[in-house]
């Protein structure tokens, strides 16, 4: 089963604070979304918004940039996830 990213709402948080590496200010725009096929049942993630995106409308997607292992044999996702709607990308698998 391939792994979609299911939205079920639009709401949008945004963290801030000052970078204890480099001392820089930061702000990071989050929205829960859920990981579907990874394991028996949906795992709840925070997606961090790319700066050209306000918010992922509600549905489900296909990633273009597959997962990678991160610390603790965890799954990560990376920023830019190239989220393609569901029925957008049975579309261009049919033509």
């Amino acid at each position: 089963m391939a792994q979609t990213i299911r939205i079920e709402d639009t709401k949008v948080e945004t963290r801030s604070g000052t970078s204890a590496r480099t001392g820089k200010a930061y702000s990071m725009r989050e929205q829960k979304a859920y990981l579907v096929g990874l394991a028996k049942y949906p795992v709840e993630i925070n997606l961090t918004l790319p700066d050209d995106v306000d918010a992922y409308p509600v549905g489900e997607y296909v990633m273009e940039t597959p997962l990678s292992v991160g610390r603790f044999n965890r799954p990560e996702l990376g920023r830019n996830l190239g989220l393609v709607p569901v029925k957008s990308a049975a579309r261009v698998a049919s033509a």
